[in-house]
């Protein structure tokens, strides 16, 4: 699948992209592919406003590690696909850069 044109232009934030290499370390330490679960797992390894909401609607990462499946397995192609959705969700908010709050909602979409 081609980039969106519209959202070509935007950049990660550091913090996300700070997750993004969060996520893939989770997954190279368990000896598994990266799936969307190492990337909400790596929301709580970098300080950024997705970490805070959910922390402030009571989710941290002791309830994520209770619902974790080590054996999910998701297409390859998982992580590129929730930042281009991420990338979609900032355009739409006119933001100039995608961030974790943009990941964040993009993970309920799908």
């Amino acid at each position: 699948m081609a980039p969106d044109p519209h959202v070509a232009h935007l950049k990660m934030s550091r913090a996300l992209a700070r997750i993004v290499e969060e996520a893939e370390d989770i997954a190279r330490q368990t000896g598994a592919r990266p799936h969307s679960g190492h990337v909400l797992l790596a929301v709580f390894v970098v300080k950024n406003e997705a970490e805070q909401l959910l922390q402030a609607l009571h989710i941290d990462e002791d309830d994520l590690l209770e619902a974790f499946d080590p054996s999910r397995t998701e297409g390859r192609t998982v992580i590129r696909r929730l930042l281009e959705r991420a990338a979609l969700v900032a355009a739409s908010c006119g933001a100039s850069e995608v961030g974790p709050l943009h990941l964040l909602v993009a993970m309920t979409r799908e």
